[in-house]
């Protein structure tokens, strides 16, 4: 249901796989702050689609502010547990890096 809304509202929406079987997603609560990582399976065994990581970053950051409402931006972390890890943000990350990419771009 969700795969079919994404492609009918972008087309173009990327459809590549992220090879990990695992990863921790890091949520933000009400404060700002960082929650416990959270463990994600892919449903396959085998990596992870766009939308697949989309929709659990989306569920996951919903189920800890209901009222977000500035998107959902997944940005690497680094490692926790030996497996891949990525903190949950807004459309744009905590460091200000990606506003600052975009400039230069244009």
């Amino acid at each position: 249901m969700f795969a079919q809304e994404v492609a009918a509202a972008d087309p173009g929406f990327p459809q590549g796989i992220l090879p990990l079987r695992a990863l921790y997603l890091i949520p933000f609560g009400a404060k700002g702050g960082h929650k416990r990582g959270v463990l994600i399976k892919s449903a396959d065994g085998s990596g992870f689609s766009s939308l697949e990581l989309l929709w659990q970053a989306s569920k996951l950051q919903t189920a800890m502010i209901a009222s977000h409402d500035n998107g959902v931006g997944i940005y690497r972390s680094g490692f926790q547990n030996r497996i891949p890890s990525f903190y949950l943000w807004g459309s744009r990350d905590m460091a200000g890096i990606v506003p600052e990419l975009q400039r230069k771009q244009e």
